[in-house]
């Protein structure tokens, strides 16, 4: 076992698988009472970005919905969001609250430098200014900048700087963020979601803000451990059946034993940064044994259920004999798996839309991203007929040429159904709908969210009166759907499905690109003689 790392030392040199809510969505927890004695002042902020090192667009401020100050809020409490968690807890706690930021985007490539110092800075700013007792985060855990290969780790460390050590500092996170050494030594509090498809990001920021509050009047220590195994999964990575459902009851059985927290990190697959693989951390109440015999406890069968994380989907020309089988009225929702954009590939993938193309009896609703084509058709009314080059505006994919009618022209906003990020704003910017023959394509500006059953309503498309609608999402399009389509999922080409044989620059070969056995690291145990 690792030696306990003191942070001043550092700063010098439930039974079910599926995490349930701690309070509930609509019925506000008490909060912490502090006996008379001053308000908390918690700083509360959120950069939520998930980044893709293959995806060669950058992500740009543009990209971002971005609230300052109070107007946070107005917009993100009781979203679907960690930060709205928090809010939701915060707030009856009669806390002082500072609002600094709130920035989400899509999942994507790096995001610009600029953009980034200036969303870092921003917090930075406000904890320097306002010298806050508590600070809780919802980041994504996976953010890349186009210079940075960790930059949540590097906010976090510069806070603690800024702040000391004992001031708390707590972040909710997205369960396929990449957990470095740098973020653990500078907070006390890590927590991930624990669904995948991700349903509970509002409950990991209840969790993370409970913690952090029982922490700040004294009730409890927490204590942050972590173990690391140099191994990325395959496939086979819901929580809902499978190994991670048998995993995640494993954790929640710990935490009935008095663990506040584990969480199970497996990372986002397509990152070129070092020290990748999958991370299990631990939040106990000042107990380091507790937190080790946790920690290795889901290591050991983590590592021993690896040969069960395989993929195994349909290919695209399985999907035409489904169709003409008989099933329920429902349409069908398809995943588009290869292109997924909630996985940060870019959207302009048309492998789908070429084969459906050649089968004139198919009606399907298929989107699209092409930045030239969406800016393009701007200028062209509706009924219009234009000929029009879609897909591959990005990455490596072969247009296809089309004539098709304009339907509609649109601003690309809308608000998420959900449950993933429900309540959120989104933006894919500037957006046509057209129709050719019994096809409608959906090109939009920028990735859209077309897992969320409200990119198609707000576009007045009715899903019902299609064969099928393509969703750019691997997981979260089944929650969307959920009652309303028949998920399926088609594994097509391109950088949102992982492949082993692709490795980047940045590290070295994990499993399963290497035929070296992964070895789980040693304990660490951070922040043991901090607060």
């Amino acid at each position: 076992m690792k030696p306990l790392m003191n942070r001043k030392a550092a700063l010098a040199g439930q039974n079910s698988g599926q995490l349930q809510s701690d309070e509930g969505r609509t019925n506000h927890p008490k909060g912490a009472k502090f006996d008379g004695r001053p308000k908390l002042k918690v700083l509360i902020g959120q950069i939520f970005h998930e980044g893709n090192s293959m995806n060669e667009r950058p992500t740009e401020e543009a990209d971002f919905i971005i609230y300052y100050g109070h107007d946070i809020l107005n917009h993100c409490a009781g979203n679907g969001s960690a930060l709205g968690g928090i809010l939701d807890m915060v707030v009856p706690a009669h806390a002082e609250i500072i609002p600094s930021v709130s920035a989400c985007a899509s999942p994507g490539g790096p995001i610009e430098q600029a953009c980034w110092e200036k969303l870092r800075d921003e917090i930075l700013r406000s904890a320097a200014q306002a010298s806050p007792d508590v600070v809780l985060l919802d980041l994504h855990g996976a953010m890349i900048s186009n210079e940075t290969a960790d930059p949540e780790g590097e906010l976090l460390g510069s806070l603690r700087s800024i702040l000391g050590p004992n001031v708390l500092i707590g972040v909710g996170l997205d369960l396929h963020g990449h957990i470095t050494d740098t973020m653990c030594q500078a907070a006390d509090v890590l927590i991930a979601c624990k669904n995948n498809p991700h349903d509970d990001y509002y409950q990991t920021g209840q969790r993370v803000t409970r913690i952090c509050l029982d922490a700040a009047t004294k009730k409890i220590k927490p204590l942050l451990s972590r173990v690391h195994i140099p191994m990325i999964l395959f496939g086979n990575d819901e929580t809902s059946g499978g190994p991670l459902f048998d995993l995640n009851k494993v954790a929640r059985d710990f935490e009935a034993d008095g663990v506040l927290d584990i969480s199970i990190f497996n990372v986002q697959a397509m990152l070129d940064v070092p020290d990748m693989g999958q991370v299990i951390t631990a939040v106990t109440n000042n107990d380091p044994r507790m937190g080790a015999i946790a920690c290795e406890t889901l290591a050991r069968q983590l590592l021993a259920r690896e040969p069960e994380f395989k993929t195994d989907h349909l290919e695209i020309d399985d999907l035409w004999p489904i169709l003409k089988q008989p099933h329920t009225n429902l349409p069908f929702a398809v995943s588009d798996f290869g292109d997924r954009v909630l996985a940060g590939a870019t959207g302009d993938g048309v492998q789908i839309l070429r084969e459906a193309h050649k089968r004139p009896e198919v009606k399907a609703a298929i989107p699209v991203t092409d930045i030239h084509a969406a800016r393009a058709l701007q200028n062209h009314a509706v009924g219009e007929t234009v000929q029009i080059s879609l897909g591959g505006c990005y990455s490596q994919v072969e247009p296809i040429n089309l004539t098709a009618v304009v339907q509609l022209h649109h601003d690309g906003r809308f608000v998420l159904d959900g449950p993933w990020l429900a309540g959120l704003q989104a933006n894919h910017g500037l957006t046509t709908v057209l129709q050719l023959d019994r096809l409608v394509v959906v090109v939009t500006e920028r990735p859209a969210y077309s897992q969320d059953f409200n990119f198609f309503a707000s576009l007045e498309l009715d899903i019902n009166k299609f064969d099928f609608v393509v969703c750019k999402s691997g997981f979260h399009f089944k929650l969307s759907f959920a009652k309303k389509a028949i998920p399926l999922t088609i594994g097509t080409s391109g950088i949102g499905q992982y492949d082993p044989n692709r490795i980047g620059m940045r590290r070295k070969p994990v499993w399963p690109e290497t035929d070296e056995t992964p070895k789980i690291s040693e304990v660490a145990h951070f922040n043991l003689n901090s607060n």
